[in-house]
């Protein structure tokens, strides 16, 4: 069960239908290898190595040092692909494709409400 501390790690992505958000479950495959490369201490790989520099510190090459110190120190965790993999394995995940409400849901209920006023 996760505790108080732990981190909430949000995935958000494009439905592929009208009716289900991954009919054939493609993204949901690719999420969880991504998890499985994150959990294996393999997180480092899925970026760039600014990408990676910018997710882990907390700031980018194109600051200058005075931003960077400033921005860097906002951020309270910093990441290796160790910390990446325990945040990651100690977290919870919340895929908001299967907690927001849909617009067809939504007027298939309305068809059916009206079609029991009929």
């Amino acid at each position: 069960e996760p505790g108080t501390e732990s981190q909430v790690h949000l995935v958000s992505h494009e439905w592929l239908s009208h009716t289900h958000p991954d009919p054939s479950g493609v993204q949901l495959g690719c999420l969880q290898e991504v998890f499985r490369r994150i959990l294996a201490g393999h997180g480092r790989n899925l970026f760039t190595e600014e990408d990676w520099v910018s997710f882990s510190q907390g700031h980018t090459a194109s600051w200058t040092r005075q931003t960077s110190e400033m921005e860097s120190s906002a951020q309270v965790d910093k990441f290796d692909d160790d910390s990446f993999a325990d945040a990651v394995g100690e977290g919870v995940v919340w895929m908001d494709f299967l907690s927001i409400p849909q617009v067809c849901d939504v007027l298939d209920e309305e068809t059916d409400a009206l079609a029991e006023v009929e």
